[in-house]
């Protein structure tokens, strides 16, 4: 698969000698993080010109195994949309749930999320499978602190 795999970040994963969650980090606040995937990295910086109204800052893709489940977790703001795109069928039965709505991630799907509204993840099917998963800035939502 190449690139640099990591365990997830957030200790999120409710049951970690079960489920797994890893990745590879593309980019980290507009930065590339690995040289493995030159065209993809060349297409998110085209998308992260900073002249565009959301440019693209984080990018990774993710590997979810059998058996995973994450808690119910939100982002640190209402400023940023996440983009998920299912790169690998493998994926058949595995759930993200926003804000009480299921989307089961088919590949070559993409869907777009608030990630301030509650998400979570699970998968307990017996197959594994890849999603690209990049954050944007999203100039149409204003910070409320209410």
């Amino acid at each position: 698969r190449g690139g640099e795999v990591e365990d997830e970040g957030e200790g999120i994963v409710v049951n970690p000698d079960v489920g797994k969650w890893k990745e590879i980090p593309l980019l980290k606040h507009n930065t590339a993080k690995t040289t493995s995937f030159p065209k993809t990295l060349r297409h998110l910086k085209n998308l992260s010109d900073p002249k565009l109204k959301s440019p693209v800052f984080n990018a990774k893709i993710s590997f979810i195994y059998p058996g995973t489940f994450v808690e119910q977790h939100t982002g640190p703001s209402n400023e940023r949309l996440r983009c998920h795109m299912c790169l690998d069928e493998g994926l058949g039965g595995a759930v993200l749930d926003v804000a009480g709505e299921e989307n089961i991630w088919k590949e070559g799907e993409v869907f777009v999320f608030d990630d301030s509204f509650v998400h979570s993840v699970r998968y307990p099917v017996e197959q594994g499978g890849d999603v690209c998963d990049n954050d944007s800035d999203s100039d149409d939502r204003q910070n409320d602190d209410n």
